[in-house]
């Protein structure tokens, strides 16, 4: 899988440099060079970057102190003159820290730990959206794997969680459930439903259905639930 890599650099060599060794390594897709703090932000909101190559010396402010700001923060590689920063980059769970000039090699070093930890948060993510939970049922509490939940439907303070052969009534805010559940798999469609995208057999008109039941998109959200529901699905 490729990984998708931003560059903050203000100076023009910098970004060079790190643009040649970019192309020279398959693994890796150049979404872009930034300059400046406002235009590195800019980038990460329009746009899902696995890997920024950070300068600590911006124009703005820190390279450091950008990654404190970062809320969720890609996997950042600094790319620094300045060898006093390295114990506050680790601190801030960097993936490595290259001192310039640094060498091809020396780039493919901290790449590589780059793609394996890419790699292994991947694995940890997939195995997370595929484990069942338990739901309280009376007084038992039962495992209810998330592949046969349909959608879940508001009442008031409870949530129905609605299967093909059961409907389960939690005691749970619907903003507790959806926090809950994988975003990859559930999205929420109206302020009383949350779906299961998988379970969807049509949709038509500003509905959805699923189960065998027509529910309502939120008119004012449509266009970006629609999104959501078709991204990377849509055929013809």
């Amino acid at each position: 899988m490729p990984l998708r890599c931003l560059i903050t650099e203000d100076e023009p060599i910098g970004r060079n440099i790190l643009q040649g060794y970019i192309r020279r390594d398959p693994r890796l897709v150049l979404e872009g060079a930034c300059r400046t703090a406002p235009e590195t932000l800019e980038k990460l909101n329009n746009g899902t970057i696995d890997l920024l190559f950070l300068d600590i010396q911006l124009p703005d402010i820190s390279g450091i102190r950008l990654l404190q700001n970062l809320t969720p923060a890609p996997l950042v590689i600094f790319t620094t003159a300045f060898r006093e920063y390295a114990l506050d980059a680790f601190e801030l769970n960097a993936v490595d820290y290259l001192l310039k000039p640094f060498s091809f090699d020396r780039f493919l070093q901290a790449v590589n730990k780059a793609a394996e930890l890419l790699q292994t948060r991947q694995e940890v993510r997939a195995d997370r959206e595929k484990a069942p939970f338990f739901i309280r049922d009376g007084t038992k509490l039962i495992l209810l794997p998330l592949e046969d939940i349909l959608y879940a439907e508001a009442l008031r303070e409870y949530v129905r969680i609605v299967t093909a052969t059961k409907q389960h009534v939690v005691h749970i805010s619907m903003k507790g459930l959806e926090q809950k559940l994988p975003a990859g798999q559930f999205v929420r469609i109206h302020k009383s439903y949350i779906i299961s995208v998988s379970r969807i057999t049509a949709i038509e008109g500003g509905t959805v259905t699923i189960g065998g039941r027509r529910l309502p998109i939120s008119r004012q959200d449509r266009n970006e639930v629609l999104e959501k529901i078709t991204k990377n699905r849509f055929i013809g």
